[in-house]
This record gives structure tokens, sequence and C-alpha cells, in this order.
């Protein structure tokens, strides 16, 4: 064996373990920019960046919802009152709009802290949030309501996802879940 072929062969396993560090960087990179996000709430800008260190909930639905939304944002509010002060700062619950033609910032923010005071409710434009929801494989459409004042309700689905300290997705958590189970989550 030659002299060159030594020092590749020396060299060859340090390459391969750097080209799977690179590997795996920009695996995270790549997931942890697929739930990102930057939106506007009553207080100014949110970015999901912002909450790097912290658990992230994202609930996406609208301020009209008669039912859905409601329940499981109590059911958030309920595990984020079962949380002890130091664990209820180590979290961020964001509540997205999908009606931004109806849900204004000021108004989305009021009716998010009806239901806890740490709930932020964000928005941005139509274009944006369909992206938004696409990300997070979030099924939603404007159903129209004739017969009612309000002419359209926005069917969607009713998860709530879970987004670890780094920025990656940790756990989908399915409509009904309970304070309790969220609560779990939290704490996991």
């Amino acid at each position: 064996m030659t002299k060159t072929h030594k020092i590749i062969l020396s060299i060859l396993p340090i390459v391969a373990a750097l080209a799977f560090g690179l590997f795996l960087y920009f695996k995270h990179s790549s997931e942890v920019a697929k739930y990102d996000f930057t939106l506007q709430s009553d207080k100014g800008e949110v970015r999901l960046a912002d909450f790097r260190g912290k658990k992230t909930l994202v609930y996406f639905g609208y301020g009209l919802c008669p039912d859905i939304c409601p329940t499981t944002l109590y059911a958030i509010a309920e595990g984020l009152n079962k949380l002890t002060p130091m664990e209820l700062d180590s979290v961020r619950v964001v509540f997205i709009s999908l009606d931004p033609a109806r849900d204004k910032p000021q108004q989305l923010g009021v009716f998010a802290r009806y239901f806890h005071p740490n709930i932020i409710g964000a928005t941005a434009d139509e274009g944006y949030i369909a992206a938004l929801a696409k990300n997070y494989g979030v099924n939603y459409k404007k159903v129209p309501q004739p017969n009612s004042v309000i002419g359209y309700s926005v069917a969607h689905s009713a998860d709530v996802y879970v987004i670890d300290k780094s920025g990656k997705l940790e756990a989908v958590l399915p409509f009904g879940v309970s304070g309790d189970e969220i609560a779990a989550a939290i704490k996991r």
C-alpha cells in the first residue's frame, strides 16, 4: 500500500463523520424551518424562533368558531392551570387564526386571553396562513352559511401541535385531549 493510499484511508473516516454531521445539522434545520412562523398579534410580531428554549403549543382555529376552538382552548387553559409557575414560564401557546379576513390581531388577542392570559392570538395574510397550515398538516376550508349573519364558517382540523425547545415538532395532540394530557405533554 502506498503512502497516498494510507493517507486517504486515514482521512476517510473523518470525512464520513463530518458528512454525517452536516447531514444531521441540515435535516434538523429544515425540520425547524418547516414549523417556524412570523405572525402579528395585538402585542406586535410573534415568531416561533423567539420561543426557542421553551415548549410551544400551536393551535389553528378562528374566533367565530362555535364549538371546536372554544373546547380546545378551554382544554389548553386547563392544562396551563395545572402547571407550577416555573413550568408555566417554560411554555408558550399560540392560537393561529385560519380566518384572517375577520380575525384582526386586536380582537384575536382579547379572544385568546379570555381562555388564559398566556395564550397569544396571532394571524397573517391569507396566503401566509395557507402555507403555514399546509406545513403543519392543518386542513381547513371556508363553508358558506347562506342563512347566517356570519356568511361562512371555517371547517378545520383541531390538533394541538407541541413544538419542543429546539423548534422541532414533538407531538400532535388530537381534538378532545384533556387538560391533564396537555399538562403532561408540556412536562415531557
